[in-house]
Protein backbone atom coordinates (compact mmCIF):
# COMPACT_ATOMS: atom_id res chain seq x y z
CA UNK A 1 0.00 0.00 0.00
CA UNK A 2 2.36 2.70 1.01
CA UNK A 3 5.16 1.50 -1.53
CA UNK A 4 2.88 0.88 -4.35
CA UNK A 5 3.85 3.74 -6.39
CA UNK A 6 7.32 1.87 -6.96
CA UNK A 7 6.08 -1.66 -6.71
CA UNK A 8 3.17 -1.53 -9.75
CA UNK A 9 5.77 -1.17 -12.15
CA UNK A 10 7.26 -4.76 -11.12
CA UNK A 11 3.98 -5.66 -10.97
CA UNK A 12 3.30 -5.16 -14.59
CA UNK A 13 6.94 -6.64 -15.69
CA UNK A 14 6.19 -9.92 -13.75
CA UNK A 15 2.52 -9.71 -15.35
CA UNK A 16 3.96 -9.46 -18.55
CA UNK A 17 6.69 -12.25 -18.24
CA UNK A 18 4.23 -14.43 -16.54
CA UNK A 19 1.95 -14.29 -19.13
CA UNK A 20 4.29 -14.96 -22.33
CA UNK A 21 5.90 -18.09 -19.82
CA UNK A 22 1.92 -19.67 -18.95
CA UNK A 23 1.25 -19.44 -22.54
CA UNK A 24 4.32 -20.76 -23.36
CA UNK A 25 3.64 -23.66 -21.04
CA UNK A 26 -0.25 -24.28 -21.72
CA UNK A 27 0.69 -23.90 -25.25
CA UNK A 28 2.79 -26.32 -25.12
CA UNK A 29 0.92 -29.25 -23.36
CA UNK A 30 -1.91 -28.49 -26.36
CA UNK A 31 0.81 -28.76 -28.89
CA UNK A 32 2.16 -31.96 -27.16
CA UNK A 33 -1.54 -33.68 -26.90
CA UNK A 34 -2.30 -32.42 -30.57
CA UNK A 35 1.53 -33.44 -31.81
CA UNK A 36 2.35 -36.63 -30.11
CA UNK A 37 5.35 -36.30 -31.99
CA UNK A 38 6.76 -33.33 -30.50
CA UNK A 39 7.27 -34.89 -27.56
CA UNK A 40 9.94 -36.48 -28.57
CA UNK A 41 11.66 -33.79 -30.53
CA UNK A 42 14.82 -31.78 -28.08
CA UNK A 43 14.14 -28.23 -27.44
CA UNK A 44 16.69 -25.93 -26.35
CA UNK A 45 18.35 -24.59 -23.46
CA UNK A 46 18.29 -21.33 -21.90
CA UNK A 47 20.29 -19.37 -19.17
CA UNK A 48 18.49 -19.15 -16.11
CA UNK A 49 15.73 -20.84 -17.10
CA UNK A 50 17.30 -24.15 -17.76
CA UNK A 51 15.82 -26.64 -20.73
CA UNK A 52 12.34 -25.84 -22.89
CA UNK A 53 11.03 -28.88 -24.65
CA UNK A 54 10.44 -28.21 -28.55
CA UNK A 55 6.43 -27.76 -28.33
CA UNK A 56 7.03 -25.07 -25.42
CA UNK A 57 9.86 -23.08 -27.77
CA UNK A 58 6.96 -22.93 -30.43
CA UNK A 59 4.26 -22.12 -28.07
CA UNK A 60 6.58 -19.50 -26.71
CA UNK A 61 6.82 -17.40 -29.86
CA UNK A 62 2.75 -16.35 -29.52
CA UNK A 63 3.30 -16.04 -25.61
CA UNK A 64 6.08 -13.43 -26.04
CA UNK A 65 4.09 -11.08 -28.63
CA UNK A 66 0.95 -11.19 -26.37
CA UNK A 67 3.09 -10.13 -23.19
CA UNK A 68 4.90 -7.55 -25.66
CA UNK A 69 1.68 -5.83 -27.14
CA UNK A 70 0.09 -6.23 -23.43
CA UNK A 71 3.11 -3.87 -22.29
CA UNK A 72 1.99 -1.65 -24.85
CA UNK A 73 -0.96 -1.02 -25.01
CA UNK A 74 -2.10 -2.05 -22.19
CA UNK A 75 -3.76 1.88 -21.10
CA UNK A 76 -5.53 1.48 -24.47
CA UNK A 77 -9.19 0.82 -25.38
CA UNK A 78 -7.20 -2.58 -26.92
CA UNK A 79 -5.02 -3.86 -24.23
CA UNK A 80 -8.25 -5.67 -22.57
CA UNK A 81 -8.40 -8.75 -24.76
CA UNK A 82 -4.58 -9.10 -24.17
CA UNK A 83 -4.79 -8.79 -20.40
CA UNK A 84 -7.71 -11.20 -19.83
CA UNK A 85 -6.53 -13.81 -22.11
CA UNK A 86 -3.12 -13.80 -20.25
CA UNK A 87 -4.64 -13.41 -16.97
CA UNK A 88 -6.88 -16.71 -18.03
CA UNK A 89 -3.51 -18.70 -18.90
CA UNK A 90 -2.69 -17.67 -15.31
CA UNK A 91 -5.95 -19.03 -13.98
CA UNK A 92 -5.85 -22.00 -16.06
CA UNK A 93 -2.09 -22.89 -14.97
CA UNK A 94 -3.12 -22.20 -10.99
CA UNK A 95 -5.65 -24.69 -11.29
CA UNK A 96 -3.20 -27.10 -12.75
CA UNK A 97 -0.27 -26.90 -10.72
CA UNK A 98 -1.77 -26.74 -7.01
CA UNK A 99 -4.68 -29.20 -5.51
CA UNK A 100 -6.56 -28.68 -2.74
CA UNK A 101 -7.06 -32.39 -1.14
CA UNK A 102 -9.35 -31.43 1.82
CA UNK A 103 -12.41 -30.00 1.29
CA UNK A 104 -11.74 -28.26 5.21
CA UNK A 105 -9.09 -26.44 2.76
CA UNK A 106 -10.98 -25.57 0.77
CA UNK A 107 -13.55 -24.31 3.13
CA UNK A 108 -10.87 -22.25 5.28
CA UNK A 109 -9.73 -20.47 2.56
CA UNK A 110 -13.07 -19.44 0.90
CA UNK A 111 -13.97 -17.90 4.74
CA UNK A 112 -10.51 -16.35 5.29
CA UNK A 113 -10.73 -14.72 2.19
CA UNK A 114 -14.43 -13.64 2.74
CA UNK A 115 -13.64 -11.61 5.73
CA UNK A 116 -10.28 -10.76 3.62
CA UNK A 117 -12.20 -8.52 1.06
CA UNK A 118 -14.21 -7.18 3.65
CA UNK A 119 -11.83 -5.85 6.47
CA UNK A 120 -9.69 -4.26 3.13
CA UNK A 121 -12.61 -2.95 1.04
CA UNK A 122 -14.90 -1.33 3.78
CA UNK A 123 -13.35 -1.52 7.21
CA UNK A 124 -9.72 -0.38 6.06
CA UNK A 125 -11.06 3.43 5.47
CA UNK A 126 -11.47 3.60 9.06
CA UNK A 127 -7.87 2.96 9.57
CA UNK A 128 -6.28 4.62 6.14
CA UNK A 129 -8.63 7.03 5.47
CA UNK A 130 -9.19 5.51 2.03
CA UNK A 131 -9.83 2.01 0.83
CA UNK A 132 -6.43 0.13 0.79
CA UNK A 133 -8.24 -2.41 -1.77
CA UNK A 134 -9.51 0.43 -4.45
CA UNK A 135 -6.03 2.43 -3.98
CA UNK A 136 -4.07 -0.83 -4.49
CA UNK A 137 -5.99 -1.74 -7.44
CA UNK A 138 -5.77 2.19 -8.64
CA UNK A 139 -1.61 1.43 -8.67
CA UNK A 140 -1.43 4.18 -6.03
CA UNK A 141 -1.91 7.35 -8.23
CA UNK A 142 0.21 6.57 -10.48
CA UNK A 143 -1.89 6.47 -13.23
CA UNK A 144 -1.32 2.44 -14.01
CA UNK A 145 -4.10 -0.07 -12.39
CA UNK A 146 -2.96 -3.36 -11.76
CA UNK A 147 -3.10 -6.25 -13.95
CA UNK A 148 -4.25 -9.33 -11.84
CA UNK A 149 -8.10 -9.13 -13.07
CA UNK A 150 -9.93 -9.41 -15.59
CA UNK A 151 -12.09 -6.47 -17.75
CA UNK A 152 -14.62 -6.00 -19.91
CA UNK A 153 -15.58 -2.71 -20.71
CA UNK A 154 -19.23 -1.59 -20.63
CA UNK A 155 -20.32 -1.64 -24.32
CA UNK A 156 -22.39 1.84 -24.64
CA UNK A 157 -20.92 3.45 -21.58
CA UNK A 158 -19.84 7.03 -22.90
CA UNK A 159 -17.59 7.39 -20.24
CA UNK A 160 -15.59 3.75 -21.07
CA UNK A 161 -15.75 2.38 -18.06
CA UNK A 162 -14.99 -1.44 -17.19
CA UNK A 163 -16.35 -4.53 -15.31
CA UNK A 164 -13.46 -5.95 -12.98
CA UNK A 165 -13.40 -9.37 -11.93
CA UNK A 166 -9.99 -10.03 -9.36
CA UNK A 167 -8.17 -13.41 -9.82
CA UNK A 168 -8.50 -14.18 -6.43
CA UNK A 169 -12.27 -14.04 -6.60
CA UNK A 170 -11.88 -16.66 -9.59
CA UNK A 171 -8.80 -19.08 -8.33
CA UNK A 172 -10.38 -19.12 -4.72
CA UNK A 173 -13.71 -20.82 -5.70
CA UNK A 174 -12.08 -22.94 -8.62
CA UNK A 175 -9.89 -25.09 -6.30
CA UNK A 176 -13.14 -25.85 -4.71
CA UNK A 177 -14.77 -26.41 -8.15
CA UNK A 178 -11.74 -28.67 -8.70
CA UNK A 179 -11.63 -30.55 -5.93
CA UNK A 180 -15.56 -31.70 -6.85
CA UNK A 181 -14.73 -32.64 -10.20
CA UNK A 182 -11.98 -34.60 -8.94
CA UNK A 183 -14.53 -36.09 -6.21
CA UNK A 184 -17.39 -37.26 -8.85
CA UNK A 185 -14.95 -38.36 -10.91
CA UNK A 186 -13.32 -40.63 -8.19
CA UNK A 187 -16.41 -41.40 -7.15
CA UNK A 188 -17.71 -42.54 -10.68
CA UNK A 189 -20.89 -39.87 -10.87
CA UNK A 190 -21.71 -38.50 -13.47
CA UNK A 191 -21.72 -34.33 -14.42
CA UNK A 192 -25.23 -33.98 -13.37
CA UNK A 193 -25.43 -36.43 -10.40
CA UNK A 194 -22.33 -35.54 -8.86
CA UNK A 195 -21.47 -32.04 -6.95
CA UNK A 196 -19.21 -30.30 -9.91
CA UNK A 197 -22.36 -29.18 -12.14
CA UNK A 198 -24.43 -27.71 -9.15
CA UNK A 199 -21.13 -25.92 -7.46
CA UNK A 200 -20.59 -24.78 -11.05
CA UNK A 201 -23.84 -23.49 -11.62
CA UNK A 202 -24.02 -21.44 -8.29
CA UNK A 203 -20.89 -19.84 -8.37
CA UNK A 204 -22.32 -17.86 -11.73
Amino acid sequence: FFFMKYMIYFIIFAFATGGATWIAQLGGMCLEYCFPSLKYKPGMSIPCIGPLAHAEVLAGIPGLIVGTCWVILRNTPYGWPLQDFMGAGFLCFIQHSYKVLKMKTVAMLLVAMFFFDIFWVFISPVFFHESVMVRVAQGGGTGESVPMLLRIPNFGDPFGSYRLLGFGDIALPGFLLSYLRRYDLMSEKSMWRGYFFPALIGYF
